[in-house]
């Protein structure tokens, strides 16, 4: 469908509100940060299941997060087996240095917020989501200025919710857009590019622009074995 290659930015008084439709299973994405780590994730507006879904969907991006640092961590900041980069080039493309360390720079930006002490709303205002027909389709949305807060949409649940790794990816793919990880203005207006063959399609063509996709992000945090996604 249509809108499932569609993305909205909104802007909220200051702060722009940029919706996002992560995969045609699902919708839309919302995010803000705490770095407290003293602070335990809050689900305003959740009945019980739904906060059981996103229990388990924060275990799990919290175990791609550690994993994605670890991968850059032990490669340094100029790796000298490029051979050994598979991974990074599925989802980046062609390796070049400045890209390399672009990424890098952002996953070790990431790996400081404890996703378990997020906000993780699940709202009910079609306006928080895109619309009256966008918030059946989005998952969440973030903006870009602000930390600490996942605006759950109705797409999330709708027609279910995804599976356990979809619904981490999704909170990846989100940590990905806020300015303390990308920089403020960086590349804000770039098309967003949405799901696994059009990420990997968008790796291989135009490598500037996947470096700042935030669903390359999240896939790339899914996804540590490249031999297995390509064969599946």
């Amino acid at each position: 469908m249509v809108a499932m290659n569609l993305a909205a930015s909104v802007m909220l008084g200051l702060s722009a509100l940029t919706m996002c439709v992560a995969h045609p299973t699902a919708a839309t994405d919302i995010t803000i940060f705490h770095r407290s780590a003293e602070k335990t994730a809050t689900f305003p507006g959740c009945s019980d299941k739904q906060v059981a879904v996103l229990k388990k969907a924060i275990d799990v991006a919290v175990e791609y997060q550690a994993e994605s640092w670890e991968y850059f961590r032990t490669r340094g900041l100029s790796p000298v087996h490029t051979d050994d980069l598979e991974r990074f080039t599925t989802w980046f493309g062609k390796f070049s240095l400045q890209n390399y360390r672009i990424v890098r720079d952002r996953f070790k930006e990431m790996s400081a917020y404890p996703l378990a002490s997020w906000t993780y709303k699940c709202t009910n205002e079609p306006d928080d989501c895109g619309g009256r027909i966008a918030q059946f389709f989005n998952i969440a949305g973030s903006r870009r200025d602000s930390k600490g807060e996942i605006l759950i949409c109705k797409g999330f649940w709708f027609p279910n919710s995804g599976s356990d790794a979809r619904n981490g990816q999704t909170i990846i793919h989100e940590a990905s857009h806020f300015n303390s990880v990308r920089g403020e203005g960086t590349n804000a207006n770039l098309p967003e590019t949405y799901g696994k063959g059009e990420c990997l399609k968008l790796a291989e063509k135009h490598p500037e622009q996947a470096i700042h996709n935030a669903d390359n992000y999240g896939f790339f945090a899914q996804y540590p074995d490249v031999p297995h996604l390509l064969s599946g």
